[in-house]
């Protein structure tokens, strides 16, 4: 889930109240006339800046006033301008690199000018240097080291490793950790396999981390590992945070508030509903408590500010720094940490509670719809805080940007709810126009590159959607080209390389973007078999052409069946590298690599009851080997594998509660394995009782398809067995009847023009949605 990846930028702040020190240190009571000058320069720059922000959602919605914002932070830089040409002699040592700093800032993050950002922040640097300002040297060789590497990315990070060894070699640690946290910034999305390696690097050092930060690192380590799709790895850094903050008076709320969050969605992707009810409860506990308190100490911009005290432990040089009582000198950095502003972290929380209780929405009680609809109001009341917000027009722009994207994402899953407790409409009505809306924008080339930085997130779910909706229609066709759009999707070259005209050309900065705004990075993303939405779409895919192979007639029947054949061998190779044949289970001889697989318990034993349909003699007669020998193999070891599913406790306790449609397969397979296996006596009972209880779980999700078949294999034991009255025997078909009725009435209804394949964002698709047969039973039953 993209919206989980978290991404805490740690920089050294700009500091106007710095500034503000050194200036009354300096100029006293402002006697003199240039000391008044300079003084009112200063504060006019500072000024018109925090106008410019304060005006920024006015600005946005007034049609011309964009101008006036540009103009705001003109005047602020000229103010500063003034000041270095007119008035150099006359400043402050201190303060003249701290005008350099910001003037360098104002270049870099509001105009985006990087030349002029450089040439400021390097005098600033040469003039610490000279004076040995070690603190005011590292802010400005830290911001001149994100310019760098904005640059000139291969010399950025030369730059930067160098910095680190310098800041190593004299034992400068807590320096040297703080721009390891800055390369790890960048390698995560440019290098994103040695990301951790960074993150384990600095938490080694014990002696130069304080708390608070170590806190923060193993909060991103959760993030990247969780984000991969790797439930088992964060369970002993997850065990660590808590002790950490369990024997800390002083945690900050927003850290605690991290470790509620990844806990949640541990125990959400989990499938583990009595951790998540335990952990929403205590959720709900802290939350009460910091309203309580006003949500004091939380920014309107999520930003966290932190302090550190960090040693200095050189003793040939001599900093313009204050020592402590002991002799030794330390320096005081100042920096923010991006997170969430207590709205948005409500948002995110009754998110995950909506996403608890998804997969429950089959009981009709409709728990996920009711959280999604709190996540609405949040959106709605966020929306209206903009106007009030004081940011810079990037921050402004992007904060609209993912509070739309979460309106659509949270769309999408009121959507699927609904398909689970089988509602399934995907075409325009009231409930949905958002997402509609969107979709005809993105058709129709609507948006900028800007917003498609973030919005190209969501068209992986949007494709899964359309082809699960269509799959369930019997649409097959059209559901193949959405689940092989979304596979190309999810391949290796469209993550990385540029997919769209409009789209920037830069997938690193695309990917810190989207890291920045807590959605995650392209270039970080689970590409392939890694991913659950390419696993999934090859699930559904095997099955529409386990379908498509069944009703193919054509003139050249032969060749097509067999490309058929080896489309679903390739799909079954790729979900599992080898089988153990003594007990059935799937292994892979790459964990680290199936990650997603190996953590998703669920995911796993639907690949295994998959597994079982194709080891059977349909699997042997795609591989040309039709023996009396190998299907008696094949049978043994799909019992073996029922088998293994059943002892699999808890994991089977969780397909029953969570998935009740995939019990119902579960149940409905295992009668046809009974009969064929000589050595289960009773086999004549058994075989109903599991088409039973396929009926049973079939009513619990309400599930048309497998009501119909199992009362109809269930008619049809009946009337084979004199174990039954005649009355009980029709009123078993009259049960299979009205299913079959209400089954036929289920494909009737409207379609909506979905994504379409003039968006070079998607792989181009040419549909094929004539001919497709709507009412063939049988053909509908060996597609499931």
């Amino acid at each position: 889930m993209d919206s989980t990846q978290a991404f805490y930028s740690s920089q050294p702040i700009g500091i106007p109240s710095y500034a503000e020190k050194s200036i009354c240190q300096y100029f006293g009571n402002i006697q003199s006339e240039n000391s008044f000058k300079i003084y009112n320069l200063l504060y006019s720059s500072d000024n018109f800046l925090r106008l410019a922000h304060e005006k920024v959602g006015i600005t946005l919605d007034l049609e011309g006033n964009f101008g006036k914002y540009c103009q705001l932070i003109k005047a602020s830089i000229k103010c500063l301008l003034i000041l270095v040409k007119k008035y150099q002699n006359l400043l402050d040592l201190e303060l003249q690199i701290l005008i350099y700093l910001k003037l360098s800032k104002l270049y870099y993050f509001e105009t985006e000018n990087h030349d002029l950002a450089e040439e400021f922040i390097n005098k600033g640097i040469s003039l610490a240097t000279r004076n040995n300002l070690i603190n005011l040297k590292f802010q400005c060789e830290y911001l001149a080291l994100q310019i760098s590497i904005d640059n000139n990315q291969k010399f950025g990070l030369k730059y930067l490793n160098l910095k680190i060894e310098e800041f190593e070699s004299k034992n400068f640690k807590g320096l040297s950790n703080f721009l390891k946290l800055l390369k790890f910034k960048y390698i995560n999305v440019i290098e994103p396999k040695y990301s951790l390696n960074i993150l384990r690097d600095i938490l080694q050092d014990s002696n130069g981390l304080d708390l608070t930060t170590r806190q923060l690192i193993l909060i991103n380590q959760v993030s990247i590992i969780m984000y991969n799709g790797n439930m088992i790895d964060v369970i002993p850094i997850l065990n660590e945070l808590d002790y950490l903050q369990k024997n800390e008076n002083n945690n900050l709320p927003q850290l605690i508030s991290m470790k509620f969050f990844f806990q949640l969605l541990y125990h959400v992707k989990n499938y583990d509903m009595i951790k998540c009810k335990e952990k929403i409860t205590e959720i709900d506990e802290f939350v009460k408590l910091q309203n309580s308190k006003n949500w004091q100490g939380w920014n309107a911009n999520g930003e966290i500010i932190l302090h550190l005290n960090i040693p200095l432990e050189q003793a040939n040089n001599v900093y313009s720094i204050p020592k402590n009582e002991g002799g030794k000198q330390y320096m005081e950095i100042s920096y923010k940490v991006s997170w969430l502003n207590s709205n948005e972290l409500l948002l995110r929380l009754y998110f995950l509670s909506g996403l608890a209780y998804l997969n429950k929405s089959y009981d009709g009680k409709e728990k996920s719809l009711k959280f999604f609809h709190v996540c609405k109001t949040l959106i709605n009341n966020e929306f209206s805080y903009l106007n009030h917000l004081t940011a810079s027009l990037q921050f402004y722009e992007m904060k609209i940007l993912t509070l739309n994207y979460f309106k659509i994402l949270i769309n999408y899953y009121e959507i699927l709810a609904r398909f689970i407790s089988n509602d399934f409409k995907l075409y325009p009505n009231d409930k949905d126009a958002e997402f509609f809306k969107f979709i005809d924008n993105y058709n129709a080339g609507m948006f900028s590159s800007q917003e498609l930085i973030i919005y190209h997130k969501l068209i992986p779910k949007i494709l899964y959607l359309f082809g699960c909706y269509y799959q369930q229609k019997q649409r097959f066709y059209s559901a193949k080209n959405y689940f092989i759009k979304l596979k190309t999707h999810l391949s290796d070259s469209s993550l990385t390389a540029p997919v769209d005209a409009r789209f920037m050309n830069d997938p690193i900065r695309v990917s810190l973007i989207q890291f920045e705004n807590c959605i995650g990075g392209d270039t970080s993303a689970s590409k392939n078999v890694d991913n659950e939405y390419f696993i999934l779409s090859n699930l559904n895919l095997l099955l529409i052409l386990s379908w498509e192979l069944k009703i193919t007639k054509s003139e050249n029947e032969f060749i097509y069946k067999n490309k058929l054949k080896n489309e679903m061998l390739n799909i079954l190779q790729s979900l599992n590298d080898n089988e153990n044949d003594n007990e059935g289970e799937i292994q892979f001889s790459n964990k680290e690599k199936k990650s997603v697989l190996i953590s998703n318990s669920l995911l796993i034993l639907t690949i295994k009851i998959l597994q079982v349909i194709y080891n059977s003699s349909t699997l042997s007669e795609m591989c040309s080997v039709n023996t009396e020998n190998t299907a008696v193999i094949n049978v043994s070891k799909n019992i073996n594998i029922l088998s293994s599913i059943i002892k699999s406790s808890p994991d089977f306790d969780k397909l029953q509660t969570y998935s009740p449609v995939l019990t119902s397969v579960f149940f409905y397979i295992s009668s046809f394995y009974i009969k064929e296996s000589a050595r289960i006596d009773n086999r004549e009972n058994l075989i109903l009782q599991n088409f039973l209880k396929c009926y049973n779980f079939a009513k619990i999700s309400r599930n048309s398809k497998f009501l119909l078949l199992s009362s109809y294999k269930i008619y049809q034991l009946m009337s084979n067995s004199s174990s039954y009255s005649v009355e009980e025997v029709e009123d078993q078909k009259l049960k299979y009847l009205n299913y079959l009725k209400l089954y036929k009435q289920e494909f009737s209804g409207n379609y909506h023009s979905p994504l379409t394949t003039n968006n070079k964002a998607i792989a181009d698709v040419t549909f094929e949605t004539e001919g497709e047969d709507y009412n063939d039973l049988t053909s509908a039953g060996d597609a499931i």
